[in-house]
């Protein structure tokens, strides 16, 4: 049995398909990396119409020169890095390994960071990186009206590797799976 489409959302479709979009806005997050969440429906500061990527997200990001990310954790997301301009080093450490590895990333190549793993990302030169964040599923994040997201599929962990192994994060995935889909739920029917 076929579906019936609307004339609406049909013409709502086509005009998706012929949108381009652009990193713009970004924010400027406290650890000299800048992020532009351009083609990410599940961001609810994005004008991305729900789901129009499906269960995956892309965002841009600047590196600055000589700076470095918190250690970071996503639980439920699977990070693909793909380096458009410049070179890093990611610093990744899988659940169970005693120490993190390094990966070094140049223009052209990317690196894949599997959920759960912990992250550091390292502008080692005098040139900012630029790069292209794949997510899948999809990177959720939720704004809320104080500085706080209220939401946020990404967890800083330590500002560096040193202090990692005393606040060692301990993930409820059930609990963090429910919070998430509440917040998938709000940003849908924001979105619709």
């Amino acid at each position: 049995m076929r579906s019936r489409i609307s004339k609406e959302d049909a013409a709502d479709a086509d005009k998706r398909m012929t949108d381009s979009y652009r990193p713009g806005n970004y924010l400027h997050l406290p650890d000299a990396t800048q992020l532009s969440a351009f083609l990410n429906p599940t961001d609810s500061t994005s004008d991305v119409p729900w789901q129009l990527t499906g269960d995956v997200s892309i965002a841009a990001g600047v590196i600055s020169p000589q700076s470095r990310s918190r250690v970071h954790v996503l639980p439920l997301v699977t990070q693909t890095t793909y380096v458009v301009s410049g070179s890093l080093e990611l610093w990744m450490r899988a659940p169970d390994a005693a120490a993190p590895d390094r990966t070094l990333v140049d223009a052209g190549a990317a690196a894949v960071t599997p959920k759960g793993t912990l992250l550091q990302i390292c502008n080692v030169t005098d040139a900012p990186a630029h790069v292209l964040y794949i997510c899948s599923p999809s990177f959720v994040f939720e704004a809320s009206e104080g500085s706080a997201p209220r939401y946020d599929d990404a967890d800083i962990v330590a500002d560096d590797w040193s202090e990692v192994d005393a606040v060692r994060p301990r993930i409820n995935l059930e609990e963090r799976q429910l919070l998430r889909s509440n917040a998938l739920d709000r940003i849908r029917l924001a979105k619709q």
